[in-house]
């Protein structure tokens, strides 16, 4: 794996209109409408949807944080860019407590959320970032993902 450096810029609404909720068997998954985006070295990427990972899948100097958050992005060629966010525990989240208000579902199922969500919330302060290009590790498994 190819580590590199990389110009990022998120530009994410206070109001970032959550769609549906979906259960895929694999995790729980939150739809957006259109508008949310990150650049990543000049090329814009518009977001799509966000799942969870429990424990994290990605170590980072050898600790597995209990969550990752993956923001899945894609921009207008179909290239994807996904943004991992590591979870820790802590004594209350309104953001996590706004998701859990339209769960639990089935797999398979589908829930209608149609709400306003503000994403930044779940953003850390610390912004720094590793990049490097790999796979989506759900199917479809689709490679080339930064």
């Amino acid at each position: 794996m190819k580590i590199s450096n990389s110009t990022f810029e998120i530009n994410y609404e206070d109001s970032t209109h959550i769609c549906v909720v979906f259960n895929n068997g694999h995790t729980i998954q939150y739809n957006f409408e259109p508008g949310d985006y990150i650049n990543l070295n000049s090329i814009r990427y518009n977001l799509i949807q966000f799942h969870f990972h429990e424990p994290a899948e990605h170590l980072i100097n050898g600790m597995r944080y209990p969550m990752e958050i993956h923001l899945v992005h894609s921009n207008e060629k179909g290239s994807y860019t996904v943004l991992s966010i590591m979870a820790q525990e802590g004594s209350g989240s309104p953001p996590f407590e706004f998701l859990e208000l339209f769960l639990p579902i089935n797999v398979n199922e589908t829930k209608t959320v149609d709400q306003a969500f503000n994403l930044n919330l779940n953003l850390p302060s610390n912004r720094s970032l590793f990049n490097y290009t790999d796979s989506l590790t759900t199917p479809p498994c689709i490679e080339g993902v930064q």
